[in-house]
């Protein structure tokens, strides 16, 4: 379903979004289907330089944290975190990270991984004549 190429666009599109990791700096996203969120999760694990990045669902596992575990995480305001959330497997009490952190939305992630992933392209005749790139 998704490639170590895809996670890479998405992982560089946010780095680019977030910018420099803060200490303390709490973003999220809750916009991916539980499929997205398991695979981009999956050891390894995305990469974004700087940040540590955990899906929140239903049950702890490896980058993986519940709805506890994330609120634990942002009281304790020490790396900058990136929670991949599954609202369908989250469950309560999260209300708290949406009040307090960054989102990121869907438009906002796909757009930029788009945006990288049709660089490599550019300037090799790929995209026809007037074509939108």
């Amino acid at each position: 379903m998704i490639t170590d190429v895809h996670a890479g666009h998405i992982a560089t599109a946010l780095a680019q979004i977030l910018g420099a990791p803060v200490s303390g700096e709490i973003a999220f996203l809750r916009c991916l289907s539980s499929e997205l969120v398991d695979a981009l999760v999956a050891p390894p694990g995305l990469i974004v330089d700087g940040w540590t990045v955990r899906a929140v669902v239903d049950a702890a596992g490896e980058n993986r944290i519940t709805a506890d575990g994330a609120v634990e995480l942002r009281e304790n305001k020490a790396d900058p975190i990136l929670f991949i959330i599954d609202p369908l497997r989250a469950g309560a009490g999260l209300d708290g990270i949406y009040s307090a952190a960054r989102e990121i939305g869907e438009a906002e992630l796909f757009r930029g991984a788009q945006e990288r992933a049709r660089r490599p392209l550019r300037g090799k005749g790929v995209f026809s004549q007037g074509c939108a790139t």
